[in-house]
């Protein structure tokens, strides 16, 4: 059996290019991981600093539900990793019911 998918959910100030090395730590070992950007910030960095006003109004309930349809998407519950503001938005997404751990 394999294991749980892990879904990566990073702070205010990174993009997902921050779980890189973890990623590819979690991936040499069977794990399926996945890092998908806040709203506004696919692009990365760059893109983010070029048009900044991609992320005006950017709030706490939109990200959150932008990462339960993440989760949601995926075919079975995920073990969740946040760093900052990811961590306080895996504790919701946890206390949802989303997500196998944290």
């Amino acid at each position: 059996m394999p294991p749980p998918p892990v879904l990566f959910i990073h702070g205010a100030w990174m993009t997902p290019d921050c779980w890189a090395s973890f990623r590819s730590f979690f991936e040499a070992r069977g794990y399926r991981s996945h890092a998908p950007a806040w709203p506004g910030k696919e692009g990365g960095a760059e893109a983010v600093r070029s048009d900044p006003d991609v992320l005006a109004g950017l709030g706490g309930k939109r990200i959150i539900d932008h990462y339960a349809g993440a989760i949601a998407a995926l075919p079975e519950p995920s073990v969740l990793v946040g760093h900052s503001f990811g961590g306080l938005f895996v504790q919701v997404l946890l206390d949802r019911g989303l997500g196998a751990a944290a």
